[in-house]
Parts: structure tokens; sequence; C-alpha cells
């Protein structure tokens, strides 16, 4: 069997069909010879679209030459054979045939399942021409009403195989396209964004069949990191090109209501426009403007969820590329000391005009404690950017700025070091942060914020300024007067950085104060979550706002709950006294209260 319109390739077909893909498409006619003696011309009709169940193409066959199809006395020369071998398609039910032209008179078409090694096969159907010995006009047939169904379902064209049961070479026509219900989102190639930038994005959305859609249901589009850039006059409007319907320009007659997360659009909410429900309609959105942030990285995925489709589909809309990395060396810093110096951070540029022109910003956590003396030294140490030292803008909340005036033509590094800093005595232990921004980092959300918790770390000396620790081998008396910062060991005057106070009838002394009094190093006393720990001789537990203590494991109630004020925590004097196994005698004339370690 020889084919006009391109070569034969031999396959097998149930051990015996040879097939070569000719797809005949929307009512394309096509030249074949069935056999040697056989020429015909068929016509597929337009495909159509079926899911697991479906009814296929018409599909016309003519005659090239009269009698070529009947006027022959072999019947399996006259039986032509539809085959779905090769494919998850069945025969649902025999079709309808319409006999026309020099056919119209011819008797009566035989029509049923075809064999397969002796047993009824619904994948072939056999259709058996009655001979006839006129030759008059050319016949032509049409099979119709050729309903299939499968078990799985394989998107894709679906091919139907013509021949001749007299032959072992079948040809393919193509007399469905297999789709599913739901919808499918394509990506207008995928592009890199770079953080704190944008970039124009474009996808559509595609129904799988036709009636896929439900007009007037909501769709959800969803980013799982960046975010879409609103228009610059109104930060409620997304900053889109155009939203098509099957190519026709529909912008002004959706509305796209934009999901806000921290004040970013990470997605939007539309309803289904009216559809053509007898094709598969296409969703198409241009000119999206995408953002991704500077915390971001990996890839940007959009999901599209919701009653208007049947299930969430997902793909990758963006490729994140880092314009900018930041290291930074953290301060161990002195509680009560002035004028420390430490700290660096270093922002390095992954390619070259990644710094935009404009402002980095710092702003380091500690005020009213923390003060920075003077500006750090602020270098470009690779690369050719410049730079403009504005310094600190605003000592109350520390804030440093320093400006790109112009970017680079080769990435650059830029170094900020030696912080020079004071603490001040009353500055709680604890970590305190430092948060970068600006036009320069994140062109599009100069507010976006990068933040080390833990920049500077605050802690006392090892030994607190003119506190001794008390001897182990004398008695030692300790004097703490309330209201005031002086107190003495055995006689000497020294000072502390915040005073003992009244509270409610009891006198409240700093622990730290105390614990030195008693022989214990304060560097030794541990506070964690608000648990106070005092290593004396038994192990002391204490909690803020608790009158539990705790002795070596053994419980008790005090008369008041240690409290925090002002950095310092605080403790009622009888109670420290005696956990502590220290004399303790008030003077209520003078309002002072003594201490007596016995070694």
């Amino acid at each position: 069997m020889k084919k006009i319109v391109q070569k034969m390739i031999t396959l097998g077909l149930a051990g015996c069909l040879v097939m070569s893909p000719t797809y005949v498409m929307a009512r394309e006619t096509t030249n074949l010879e069935l056999s040697k003696y056989a020429p015909i011309r068929v016509t597929v009709d337009s495909a159509n679209y079926i899911e697991k169940e479906g009814e296929l193409s018409d599909i016309t066959i003519e005659e090239r030459s009269a009698g070529c199809l009947t006027n022959i006395r072999d019947m399996d020369e006259r039986t032509l054979v539809l085959s779905l071998k090769n494919t998850s398609y069945t025969f649902a039910s025999l079709p309808k045939i319409t006999l026309s032209d020099g056919f119209k008179n011819l008797g009566k078409v035989q029509i049923s399942y075809g064999e397969t090694n002796k047993k009824e096969d619904i994948q072939l159907i056999y259709i058996t021409l009655p001979y006839s010995s006129n030759k008059g006009a050319r016949g032509t047939l049409t099979v119709s009403d050729l309903k299939v169904t499968a078990a799985t379902l394989k998107t894709g064209d679906l091919n139907l195989n013509l021949g001749l049961l007299s032959e072992t070479r079948y040809e393919s026509v193509k007399v469905a396209e297999v789709l599913s219900y739901g919808a499918t989102l394509k990506v207008d190639r995928v592009k890199a964004v770079v953080t704190g930038d944008n970039r124009a994005v474009s996808f559509e959305l595609q129904e799988g069949m036709p009636d896929s859609f439900i007009a007037n249901r909501p769709l959800e589009f969803s980013l799982d990191k960046g975010y879409f850039r609103s228009e610059l006059n109104d930060s409620n409007t997304l900053d889109i090109g155009a939203v098509l319907l099957n190519g026709k320009d529909i912008t002004n007659q959706v509305k796209l209501e934009p999901e806000f997360e921290e004040g970013l659009i990470v997605g939007f909410t539309m309803q289904i426009p009216t559809i053509d429900r007898t094709i598969r309609n296409t969703l198409s959105f241009e000119g999206l403007q995408l953002c991704a942030q500077s915390s971001d990285s990996g890839n940007i995925t959009l999901t599209v969820e919701g009653r208007g489709i049947t299930n969430p589909i997902s793909e990758i809309i963006a490729e994140i590329e880092t314009a900018t990395s930041i290291r930074v060396e953290g301060i161990k810093a002195k509680v009560g000391v002035r004028n420390q110096v430490g700290g660096k951070v270093i922002i390095s540029e992954n390619d070259r005009g990644m710094l935009a022109k404009g402002k980095i910003r710092l702003e380091l956590e500690g005020e009213p404690y923390i003060y920075y003396n003077k500006t750090p030294k602020i270098k470009v140490i690779q690369g050719d950017a410049e730079l403009k030292v504005i310094g600190w803008v605003d000592k109350e909340t520390n804030i440093l700025e320093i400006e790109v005036t112009r970017a680079s033509r080769k990435a650059s590094i830029i170094e900020i070091s030696d912080f020079t800093y004071s603490v001040d005595r009353t500055a709680p232990d604890g970590k305190f942060a430092l948060t970068i921004s600006g036009s320069a980092l994140s062109p599009e959300n100069p507010t976006e914020t990068t933040v080390f918790e833990d920049f500077m770390i605050t802690s006392m000396p090892e030994v607190f300024p003119g506190i001794p620790v008390a001897p182990t081998n004398k008695t030692v008396t300790t004097v703490f007067k309330l209201g005031s910062t002086n107190y003495t060991v055995d006689g000497v005057n020294y000072e502390m950085d915040v005073a003992p106070f009244s509270q409610d009838g009891r006198t409240m002394i700093p622990i730290r104060y105390a614990a030195e009094a008693a022989g214990i190093s304060s560097n030794d006393v541990k506070f964690s979550g608000g648990v106070i720990i005092v290593p004396a001789s038994k192990k002391i537990e204490m909690t803020l706002g608790s009158r539990v203590v705790k002795a070596d494991g053994e419980v008790s109630t005090m008369i008041t709950e240690p409290i925090s004020l002002n950095g310092r925590t605080y403790v009622p004097i009888s109670e420290i006294a005696k956990l502590l196994n220290l004399q303790v005698q008030w003077n209520q004339e003078e309002q002072t209260a003594t201490f007596i370690l016995i070694n």
C-alpha cells in the first residue's frame, strides 16, 4: 500500500498491522492507496475534543477509481478496518454508515466488531461493502456516530488506523484530541528577577476542555515568594499590561482584586468573564511587573486555584537572581564602658550594577542605652562603585546612612567597620539588632529590611567597676542605703549604677550587689527567660513575677516577688539575705540595711 502524502513507516498492529502517521487536520483531504487496486480519498471533519468518553470526528471515504472497493470478489478486499490499536481507547458502539454517490444504491453493508485470536476485539470495527459489478460512478461512504471510551486518560492526539482486512498495512488519521477538564498554565519564558528590582512576566491560562471554566466564578492567583508591583499612583491596583480573552483585550472589563501580605501584593483574584462554551478559552495576562525581595532565593512559583477550575495548578514563573549578599561581624559590648570599638558590615554585589543609585540605611537597636560616638570607617574595598558618606542622621535612634552616587561597572564590595560606641551602665544584658534597608539595595521597595538579630550582645564586665567581691576568710559588713547609689564594704565607699528602693513596705535591692556581698561573683548569677539562678552554698532559683523560690530543689514562698526595673533585677533584702546565709540588720532612722557575711 502506497501513500501519496508521505513515505510509510512500517509498524505492527495486533501482530499484522503496519501504520504510518498521517494527521488529517480540519477537513483536510488526503489521497491514500489501501492496496495496489484501491486508491481512495479520506476526509476527516474538524478533530473533536474528547476526554475518557467521546465521539470521534466523522470520516468520509471516497473511491478515486469507480468500483475499487466493491468490484472485487474477495470479501477481505471489500472489508474496511477501523482500529484503535496502540491507544487506550475502545469502541463504545458500532457507528452509523451513510452511502452516497456511486454507493447510493448499493446493497446492505455488514458492520461488526473485529477479531483478534478468534475473539471479539472492541478495538476493531469491520465494514464490509457488498460486491457490485457496476463501475459507473465513484462511491462514497461516511462513518459517523463513532463513540469511544477509555479506562485511563492520556492527553494528546487520538489517531484511528484505517486499512483493508486483506492487507497488513494501515494508515493513521487524527480523529480527536484527548483533553482533560480543568486548565493548563503556560508561562511565556521563565525570566530572571533580580532581588530588589522588577521584571515584566506574562502567562496564560487555557481550558483543558471546552466549558472547563465556569463563568462568574473566582480564580485565585498566588505567589509562593516575591510580589507583584502596584501602579505608581494607586497602591491597590496591579501594574499590568493587558488581560486578554482569546486574544481580545478585556483589561477594562475585568477587575483584578489584589491580595496583600505585609503591605505587598502576593496575588490577586478575578471573576471568570463570560466565555464561549464551544471552544477552549484562553485567558492571557501580559506585562505583570514581578518583584523579588532581598531575602528571596530560588524560583518563584505561581499557583492558580478556585471554583472556576477543577484543580489547583502551579508553574515556575521566574528565577530569582540575588543582587547582593550581606555579611556581618557582630559586637560583644561591655555594659558601663565608653568608647568601645568593633563590628563590621560587608555588602557585596553579585554582579556589576546590582547596587542602584540611592541610599543604604543602617539602624542599630539599643537606644537609650547605647549610643555611637562617631561615624565608622566606610569604604569600597573592591570594584568601582562611588559612595557619599552621610553619617549618623539620627543619633537618638542610631541611624547611619550611605549614598551610592554611581552604580558600579565592576562588581563592588562595601565595607563598614570600626563602630565606636558607648554602653550606659543601665543597659540590660541581651541582644540588639542591626537592620539594613534602602533604595540602593531595593529600588522597588526601599523600606524592605534585612535584620541581623544579634549584631550586638551586651554583658556586664567580668567584675563590676568599683564592686569588690567579699573575701572568704573574714567577716565582711556591707551597708546599703535606701534611695542611694552609694554603699560601703567594711567602711569603704563604693558606687552602684542603681539604688535600692522601697515597694509596698519592702526594701528591694539589685540582686547582683547582694550576691557580691555574699562573696559570689556577679558573673556567676545567671538570667534566662525570667529565671534567676544564684550559685550560693545552695543553688537558688527564682522567677520574675513569682514568689516561689527553690533552694536545692526545696520550694518555699517569699513575701514578695523579684521584679525587673530599668534593666536590673531587684529582690527583697530580707529574703535574699536569708537565702544567702547573710545576717541582715535594718536601721529605720538611717534607712540602711547592713549585710554581715561571717566566713
